[in-house]
């Protein structure tokens, strides 16, 4: 037979225990709230990140094809005094990369940075390639 204190003891000790079991219960679904609520917030201030961005783009970056979501500046090389953009152009499965000197809707001109001597040279036509801009 449990005496008088054995008795208090159990009495004290069990709610306890069953509290802590009642907590590891509810941390499952707390947890898994709490995830919820973070990827809805997140997806509500997406746009909000996006206009932040936009606003300190350069102008010449907002209509430009191929660039990076954040601010970056293109990569240029200077050729008779002016700035040209590089570009990564294919050309007979290697990538090489050539300045724009003008581009026309099929096809374009370009200096090669490495190669000078060669000048001005017709560049490939844009059915065939994709052309990627450098940027920092």
């Amino acid at each position: 037979m449990a005496t008088l204190k054995e008795v208090r003891v159990r009495r004290l000790v069990a709610p306890r225990f069953q509290l802590r079991k009642m907590r590891r219960k509810n941390i499952v679904p707390t947890i898994l709230i709490t995830v919820v609520g973070l990827l809805v917030m997140l997806l509500f201030l997406l746009p909000l990140g996006y206009m932040i961005t936009m606003a300190f783009k350069p102008e010449g970056q907002l209509s430009a094809q191929n660039v990076p979501l954040w601010p970056a500046k293109p990569v240029t090389f200077k050729y008779n005094g002016q700035d040209l953009p590089l570009y990564n152009v294919p050309v007979d499965g290697t990538i090489k990369q050539w300045a724009l000197v003008k581009g026309f809707r099929e096809d374009a001109n370009f200096v090669d940075p490495n190669d000078l001597g060669k000048g001005v040279f017709a560049g490939p036509s844009r059915s065939g390639a994709t052309l990627r801009s450098n940027t920092i």
